[in-house]
C-alpha cells in the first residue's frame, strides 16, 4: 500500500513515481493491471525514469508506457529535455506512449504536453492520459495553482502590483524590446524586470534572442496572471446600492466629466460592450480615493455588505488606468485589463473574459500597439 507523505508532497523520486502509478491504478480500476518494470526503474542509459505495462481487463492487450518524473516541470524544461527524446522515439515507433508524473503541473505545461500527445498525472488531480490500444481515456481537473509552499530562491510568479505593470505592457505592445526598455516604460527596476522575464521564458510565454524579447504569447500571459490574482480581494473594493438603480448611476457618471480621469469601468458592463452577452451583473469600476469620495458624496450610494449593485474597486497602483478606452462617453479599462479582471472575477465573469479573449484574437491589430514609443503609465 502506498503511503502518503506527512506533508502531502513526495520527498524522493521513488516516492513520486510510486504515488503517480498508484493514482493511475485507482483511476483505471481493479480489473486493469499496471505493473512497474523493476529492471527499468533507473535505466538512465535508455533515457527514461521508468517503464510500466498496462494490461486490459480481458488480458488481450498490453502496452508499455514510458514514464518521466520530476519535482517540477516547466514548458521550457520540457522543450529542452523531454520533447526531443519523445520526438526521436516516435520516429522509431509511432505509437510510443509517454506519461509525465509530478507533484503539480502548471496549465501552460499541461497544454504543451497535450499538444505533444503526452499523458500527465499530478498529485493534485490534474490528469490526462489517453491510449487507443488498449482504449483508455482519463481526464480530471486538479489544482490551478501550485499548492506547495514557495521556497527561498524559487521563481517569482505573476502576483502583485509590480508584476501586473509588466504583464500589461507585454500584452499590449508587440515585441521587440529589451529588459531595460521595459523597465523604463513601467518604472520598475531593471533587476526585477530581468528576473520576471526569466520566469516567463521558462514558462515558454516569451521568447528572447540575444536578451531581446522577440515573441510574447499574450493570451497565455493574461491567463497566467489571472490565475494568480483575484479581482475582489478583501479590502480592495467597496460595495454599494445605487438609490435609483444601476442605469441611473451610469447615467450620472456621464454627466460628471471631471471624474473621467480617475475612474474606469470594468467587469460585466465593460465586457458586454466588447462581446455582447446577457450576463447582467454589477457595475464595477476602478476609482481613485478622491473619485470614491466624490461618488459617495454626489451619488448617494448606500454601503452594503451583500447584494451590492455598484462595486468601487480600489486599485493597488495605477495599472488599471493604463490604456483606458472611451466607450459611449465613459472611460473603460483596456481590453487586457478587462480580461484580467473578468478571468479572476466571481460568478459568470470568467465566461465574459473568454468572450473578450475571442474578440481580442480576432482583432489583435486593432488593440495591440506596435512599439513602446510614447507609452507612459499614469502617475501614482
Amino acid at each position: 500500500m502506498t503511503r502518503t507523505p506527512e506533508n502531502g508532497f513526495p520527498s524522493t523520486p521513488e516516492q513520486l513515481l510510486e504515488l503517480g502509478i498508484d493514482r493511475l491504478r485507482k483511476m483505471l480500476g481493479q480489473q486493469w493491471e499496471v505493473v512497474l518494470e523493476a529492471d527499468a526503474c533507473r535505466a538512465e542509459d535508455l533515457g527514461h525514469d521508468a517503464l510500466i505495462t498496462i494490461t486490459s481487463p480481458d488480458r488481450s492487450l498490453t502496452r508499455r508506457v514510458l514514464v518521466e518524473t520530476k519535482p517540477s516541470w516547466t514548458p521550457a524544461l520540457l522543450e529542452r529535455e523531454l520533447l526531443p527524446r519523445v520526438s526521436l522515439m516516435r520516429r522509431l515507433s509511432q505509437d510510443t506512449a509517454v506519461l509525465v508524473i509530478a507533484p503539480w503541473i502548471s496549465p501552460q505545461t499541461r497544454a504543451l504536453l497535450s499538444r505533444w500527445d503526452c499523458g500527465y498525472i499530478d498529485l493534485t488531480g490534474n490528469v490526462s492520459f489517453r491510449m487507443n490500444q488498449p482504449a483508455i481515456v482519463l481526464e480530471t481537473q486538479g489544482a490551478a495553482r501550485d499548492p506547495r509552499p514557495r521556497t527561498a530562491g524559487a521563481q517569482r510568479g505573476l502576483s502583485g502590483a509590480r508584476a501586473g505593470r509588466l504583464v500589461r505592457v507585454l500584452a499590449d505592445v508587440r515585441p521587440t524590446y529589451r529588459a531595460t526598455e521595459l523597465a523604463e516604460t513601467t518604472g520598475l527596476s531593471g533587476a526585477y524586470v530581468s528576473r520576471l522575464l526569466d520566469t516567463l521564458e521558462e514558462e515558454a510565454i516569451i521568447r528572447r534572442r540575444n536578451k531581446v524579447v522577440v515573441k510574447v504569447d499574450w493570451e497565455a500571459l493574461l491567463r497566467l496572471r489571472a490565475s494568480e490574482t483575484s479581482l475582489l480581494r478583501p479590502g480592495r473594493f467597496l460595495g454599494f446600492l445605487a438609490p435609483n438603480g444601476l442605469d441611473s448611476f451610469i447615467g450620472k457618471l456621464l454627466e460628471h466629466q471631471e471624474l473621467h480621469t480617475s475612474i474606469a469601468l470594468t467587469g460585466p458592463l465593460a465586457a458586454t460592450k466588447v462581446a455582447p452577452l446577457a450576463i447582467g451583473g454589477q457595475g464595477m469600476l476602478y476609482a481613485t480615493e478622491e473619485a470614491t469620495a466624490r461618488l459617495l458624496e454626489g451619488q448617494g450610494l448606500f454601503p452594503v455588505n451583500q447584494g451590492a449593485d455598484v462595486l468601487l474597486l480600489q486599485p493597488p497602483d495605477t495599472s488599471p488606468f493604463f490604456g483606458v478606452r472611451q466607450v459611449d462617453g465613459l472611460p473603460h479599462v483596456a481590453l487586457s485589463q478587462l480580461v484580467l479582471d473578468s478571468l479572476s472575477g466571481p460568478g459568470r465573469l470568467p465566461a465574459a473574459g473568454e468572450a473578450v479573449l475571442n474578440y481580442m484574437r480576432d482583432h489583435e491589430k486593432n488593440w495591440r500597439l506596435d512599439d513602446l514609443d510614447g507609452i507612459e503609465f499614469p502617475p501614482p
